[in-house]
């Protein structure tokens, strides 16, 4: 069961297109022991200017998850993906989000759910 990580985008790993640089060492580092699922709002659409940012800001990542709906729906979408990765039997260690809504969905699924620069595991 590969151990494994959720990280979102936009106030957590950037923003904008610019990097959260704090966090991105974090995860970068964390990515050399755990397999790292980006879980984001931002819309399929966007898939190729979101690859290109994470790319400028040396992200380190095995998957990015993008919501196909609508950014209105983003905390429901998180939640959906995660519960598909432990259904597909990954060990999710927990999730890094700047969303208090996300974290409590996240934590609803008994994955622990940290913010950076508030606590780290």
């Amino acid at each position: 069961m590969p151990r494994s990580i959720i990280v979102d985008i936009d106030g957590t790993l950037l923003n904008g297109d610019r990097g959260i640089q704090k966090t991105i060492d974090y995860v970068n580092e964390k990515a050399k022991e755990y397999k790292i699922f980006i879980i984001t709002g931002r819309l399929e659409s966007e898939r190729q200017k979101t690859v290109k940012a994470l790319k400028d800001n040396n992200v380190s990542y095995d998957k990015l998850i993008m919501n196909p709906y609508s950014t209105a729906e983003s905390i429901d979408y998180k939640k959906a993906a995660a519960l598909k990765l432990k259904m597909m039997k990954y060990h999710l260690i927990y999730a890094i989000d700047n969303n208090e809504k996300a974290r409590a969905a996240y934590s609803s699924l008994g994955i622990k759910a940290i913010k950076i620069g508030r606590a780290h595991v």
